[in-house]
């Protein structure tokens, strides 16, 4: 599997406005395994809040799931709090809900729940 990624930044006085433009396909590999070839164009913003150690990302997005022929929209919202240091680095708790629209798409709604540690 190659994924490449393309992001610009953009710095505004209340946040953060960054596009991102996202192709994974497969290069190969198990012939059972269904084949990869999507484009996915996100537009993430993070507010800057009043308390740092929140934060919530905004994360609309359109995806073009080239080998299946399929086109949906999705948005996912982050939400977290930095809780301290961990493991050498910082650790983040968070929450992101998503939802899936159009009739092409693969699922409805999901959420994903986790620690990540950043800066170790």
């Amino acid at each position: 599997m190659f994924k490449g990624t393309f992001i610009y930044a953009r710095f505004l006085p209340r946040g953060i406005f960054a596009p991102a433009l996202v192709h994974s396909f497969d290069l190969g590999g198990d012939w059972q395994r269904a084949e990869v070839d999507i484009t996915t164009f996100d537009f993430y913003y993070v507010p800057k809040l009043a308390d740092p150690d929140w934060f919530v990302t905004v994360d609309p997005s359109l995806n073009f799931d080239w080998e299946n022929d399929r086109r949906f929209i999705g948005l996912a919202v982050t939400f977290g709090r930095s809780v301290g240091h961990a493991f050498g680095g910082l650790a983040q708790l968070y929450a992101k809900p998503t939802v899936l629209a159009g009739s092409e798409r693969p699922g409805d709604f999901s959420v994903e729940v986790g620690v990540k540690v950043l800066g170790f």
